[in-house]
């Protein structure tokens, strides 16, 4: 798909992260190229992030544009998930630079296969369905991740008992991520994992206060202790066993 960045109506890069996102559209993984005739700092950082394959500065010679084109159809860069990002590679390094094993994802081009002659829409579709789960399951353990490394950053002024609004978007933002993670879970048999989410996002709620309260900062800290340990792997980290110490000792009598 090819892009004006400049089209009236709207900031296409929106329209490029749902696709990414697989809010819009069948494929995730198509190849996408924005064409810009003043390409300004702000729109290039925001289409980038939203996960385009290339920006493309106008005017371009048709030849140019081919060029780039083709190079999509023989080079293009494996894409990258992360729990604010999913999209090609944005690093200037190799696309198998041996810093990332495991990270990067080859993804179905169905360009390549369509300039190749070897394109079948059945086995398109179902290698597009494969790759989805896929990220569908690294998305989720990636918000994972940050739920549990945000949430532990904030407990000092948690309980120190007060938040600056930076610190109530971050308390936001744990929210948002247990959210999508329950909602991977919503529609399947485990309902602990749904629920466990649910009551997290409640209690997150609660505590997006300039004072939050004592009993929910404990509540606060127990959860994420459990959602830990049920979707980081099972075990403890050094992180979450000094959260588990604390949480204990909070418990103990006076």
């Amino acid at each position: 798909m090819i892009c004006d960045q400049d089209l009236p109506g709207g900031d296409i890069s929106f329209s490029i992260r749902s696709v990414r996102q697989g809010e819009l559209g069948e494929n995730p993984f198509s190849v996408m190229v924005a064409l810009s005739g003043l390409p300004q700092h702000h729109k290039v950082h925001s289409l980038v992030n939203a996960g385009v394959d290339d920006l493309i500065s106008l005017p371009v010679a048709p030849q140019a544009l081919v060029t780039r084109i083709l190079g999509l159809v023989n080079r293009r860069r494996p894409f990258v998930v992360t729990s604010d990002y999913t999209g090609p590679d944005r690093r200037r390094v190799s696309r198998h630079h041996p810093s990332a094993p495991g990270l990067l994802l080859d993804v179905p081009n169905t360009l390549r296969l369509k300039a190749a002659g070897q394109y079948d829409q059945g086995l398109a579709l179902r290698a597009i369905a494969t790759m989805r789960a896929v990220v569908d399951q690294r998305r989720k353990a990636r918000h994972a991740e940050r739920v549990v490394q945000t949430a532990v950053s904030l407990l000092p002024q948690l309980r120190a008992g007060y938040l600056t609004d930076e610190e109530r978007a971050q308390v936001r933002r744990v929210a948002l991520l247990a959210g999508d993670v329950g909602r991977h879970h919503a529609a399947g048999p485990d309902t602990m994992a749904a629920n466990l989410c649910a009551t997290l996002c409640d209690v997150t709620d609660r505590l997006d206060d300039a004072t939050p309260q004592a009993q929910d900062v404990q509540t606060f800290e127990k959860l994420v202790v459990a959602f830990d340990r049920l979707f980081n792997g099972g075990g403890e980290t050094p992180m979450t066993a000094a959260l588990a110490t604390a949480v204990r000792q909070s418990s103990d009598p006076a």
